[in-house]
């Protein structure tokens, strides 16, 4: 049995040789949440204001639903624990300069400031804070797999290494 281990350690190590090495990241853990920070902050006051606006309006479905559609519609994947759907459409008025800030006036949160390719819902984001104040070992993995088994989802779950 050690013999095994040791000719698969020999093949493994041969092997690596003839592979290209993927080169090491460089940036630090802190880096990349200063990175995230810096593109994040610009936008900030905006998003406050989108998700206030969304927040207080009477009916936000029947105001999406009564701005005519325009040529800067478009549709994100997007995650709502309420109602299930796995797209979202988001109304863009002319004069919102962003995308993200268009993705908050329409009830969701963007994962990315720049860029956007996935969105969660206030709704869910506030299920989750509800559940956080009164159960605060509530943690964001068991959160994530109710919802996945609520929409029949497998999760597949990507650890990230602190440095």
């Amino acid at each position: 049995m050690y013999l095994h281990h040791l000719n698969l350690l020999t093949y493994v190590k041969i092997s690596r040789a003839w592979v290209k090495k993927k080169g090491k990241d460089s940036r630090t853990w802190k880096l990349r949440l200063q990175n995230s920070h810096e593109n994040w902050m610009p936008l900030m006051s905006k998003l406050v204001s989108a998700f206030l606006s969304w927040k207080y309006t009477p009916s936000p479905v029947s105001a999406a639903s009564a701005v005519p559609a325009s040529a800067w519609d478009f549709s994100i994947e997007a995650a709502d624990i309420h109602t299930g759907r796995s797209t979202a459409q988001i109304y863009q008025r002319e004069d919102v300069e962003s995308v993200a800030e268009a993705i908050a006036l329409n009830g969701y949160l963007p994962t990315s400031p720049e860029s956007p390719s996935f969105a969660i819902s206030f709704k869910s984001l506030e299920l989750f804070r509800c559940i956080r104040i009164r159960k605060p070992s509530f943690s964001i993995e068991a959160y994530a797999k109710v919802f996945c088994d609520l929409h029949g989802v497998r999760l597949s779950i990507h650890i990230t290494a602190v440095s």
